[in-house]
């Protein structure tokens, strides 16, 4: 039996972990400005003002907790990229489940931009036609996520990669 590990694995944990350090360290920087540079106090203040509730409004006046969390997500997904050039089945797994949770994410803050955003009358016809181009062009966006997670996750979750992880942990 040939114990060669697939370049596929290696060739996907070096670009996840290229891409989720950087994200993660931008987090980082959100972070500092969010608590060196805007008055997030005073934003806060305005914004729980209002009667009404609206799901950006509640965004906004818990900026800080929506900010932090996505850098805790981000470096889970940097230590399971790590994992996962290791070929650690905990990484594999963990990966799975953020590209699950990648498309869940993908589906909901569309849905929610579409039915905020493209909810103003446009009398312009320059403009409606801007508001298809652009409907057309997030389908598509949301669409190829889907796919390119999806295949990701099929991928990951093939017998073969199940096998090299089962022949490394069994080495380790």
């Amino acid at each position: 039996m040939e114990n060669k590990e697939s370049n596929f694995i290696t060739i996907l944990a070096w670009i996840l972990i290229i891409f989720s350090g950087l994200t993660f360290l931008m987090s980082i920087m959100q972070n500092v400005m969010l608590y060196t540079v805007f008055p997030i106090d005073d934003m806060e203040t305005n914004i729980n003002q209002s009667n009404d509730f609206d799901f950006v409004e509640f965004l906004f006046s818990h900026i800080r907790l929506v900010v932090g969390l996505f850098t805790l997500i981000f470096l889970f997904f940097f230590i399971s990229s790590i994992g996962l050039l290791k070929r650690r089945k905990w990484a594999r797994i963990s990966l799975i489940v953020l590209f699950f949770l990648a498309i869940i994410y993908t589906l909901f803050t569309s849905v929610f931009q579409w039915l905020y955003f493209y909810d103003f009358d446009i009398p312009n016809s320059n403009l409606q036609t801007f508001e298809i181009l652009l409907t057309v062009f997030m389908f598509v966006f949301v669409l190829g996520i889907i796919v390119l997670f999806g295949w990701l996750i099929k991928k990951l979750n093939s017998t073969k990669i199940k096998i090299e992880f089962a022949r490394n942990q069994l080495r380790n």
